[in-house]
């Protein structure tokens, strides 16, 4: 279980139901951490949507390099979004 953002590559696949990418992006450099639009192996964490997003080439290549992944609800709780 990821407890904090601060010092992580974060990636994000699928649409967010609370909030926009930019926001995204903004709340995850407030908690340290650095977003980026595209997966790489120097990814720490992706995090992903909920289905139909769920599976993507992004959950399939961050599953082959053992990434972790973390869900919607996880990403709010870890930026402090109910």
């Amino acid at each position: 279980m990821i407890k904090t953002l601060n010092n992580m590559d974060v990636v994000i696949t699928g649409t967010l139901a609370k909030m926009t990418r930019a926001r995204a992006f903004e709340a995850i450099r407030m908690e340290g951490g650095r977003p980026h639009k595209k997966i790489t192996g120097n990814t720490d964490v992706l995090v992903c949507a909920i289905p139909p997003h769920w599976v993507t080439e992004k959950v399939a290549f961050a599953e082959q390099k053992k990434i972790n992944t973390i869900t919607e609800k996880e990403f709010y709780f870890l930026i402090g979004v109910k």
